[in-house]
């Protein structure tokens, strides 16, 4: 197993060396896996056309929520004020996420909460910020 991990990474570095001048189009990867009972028995490495949504949920979600109610509260700005920065018509985003009601959150929203905020998305990610 060891050994397929290491053709994995040395495969997907190749593709990435080899499509390295590309600039014009994203450089996401993937790799397919063929599983069988008796182990792996065939990966394939290959562009993804479209790069997967990472999500937030469980403690990460927790500690965005917690981070962003310090934040919003330390700088004194109503949750209308953040949703019109983020672009939003209704407060419905902002006060579910603060009441603990979204069960995930893509980090494309993070990064957005964060530049509203104007703060950097680490501060959101990080536990708990002290007020």
């Amino acid at each position: 197993m060891l050994n397929f991990l290491k053709n994995i990474v040395k495969s997907v570095s190749k593709y990435k060396e080899e499509t390295k001048n590309n600039s014009t189009e994203k450089q996401n990867y993937s790799v397919d896996f063929q599983f069988k009972t008796t182990g792996v028995t065939a990966y394939n490495v290959k562009r993804a056309k479209i790069a997967p949504k990472i999500f937030y949920i469980d403690d990460d979600l927790f500690y965005i929520r917690t981070n962003v109610i310090k934040i919003r509260e330390k700088k004194k700005i109503t949750q209308k004020e953040l949703c019109t920065r983020l672009g939003l018509k209704s407060t419905s985003f902002i006060s579910r996420l603060e009441r603990g009601d979204s069960s995930k959150i893509t980090h494309e929203q993070v990064e957005s909460l964060a530049k509203s905020l104007e703060i950097d998305i680490s501060d959101l990610l990080i536990g708990y910020i002290k007020a």
